[in-house]
């Protein structure tokens, strides 16, 4: 007698043993799945906010330009090869260098970490770009060359590639302004 319930008794513990298992199973599925779900909407939600915050900083730079560009006069404009009213055009393009222009270079270039090379070669090129552009013995062409250069070498100055910077800087085909009173 003992022995003939013992098989059915087995058998439904393995039942009930069997759907525990499937069960778990199907469980552990669904939070793997709610887990990758999550871990995806949180990705593109990272991903968007990431865009988001770069679109609005770029937004803040091109219009940090337009202030900049519209500070000058219409000489230093004409200088660097752009009319009043292609200001918002030329700041969109040239964001990040049109909005470095005019700033001194301690605002452009953080003295305390750019070593006195770059500081000294972006001084002798700023003054000779700004004392071509009064001479006007150059042509706006070459003066906005050498001042996207500058830009470029003082971004390399920057994330401390200062070989690559002097060599930026030493590209500049700008030599010193000749006056008028030296020649006489």
């Amino acid at each position: 007698m003992f022995e003939n319930d013992n098989p059915i008794y087995l058998w439904s513990f393995e039942l009930h043993q069997q759907a525990s298992i499937a069960r778990n199973l199907a469980i552990q599925a669904f939070l793997r799945a709610a887990g990758r779900a999550a871990a995806e909407w949180l990705r593109a939600l990272s991903v968007r906010g990431t865009r988001l915050v770069r679109h609005l900083a770029a937004e803040r730079r091109r219009r940090k330009a337009i202030r900049e560009l519209q500070r000058l006069d219409d000489r230093m404009l004409d200088d660097i090869g752009v009319r009043r009213g292609d200001i918002e055009e030329f700041a969109v393009r040239n964001t990040v260098a049109a909005a470095l222009f005019w700033l001194p270079i301690a605002g452009a270039m953080a003295a305390d970490r750019v070593p006195l090379d770059c500081l000294a070669a972006d001084l002798r090129l700023t003054t000779l770009i700004e004392a071509h552009g009064e001479a006007q013995d150059v042509a706006a062409e070459t003066l906005r060359e050498a001042f996207f250069t500058v830009m470029e070498a003082r971004k390399a100055c920057n994330q401390g590639q200062v070989e690559a910077a002097l060599k930026l800087y030493n590209s500049i085909p700008l030599r010193p302004v000749i006056s008028e009173a030296a020649t006489d």
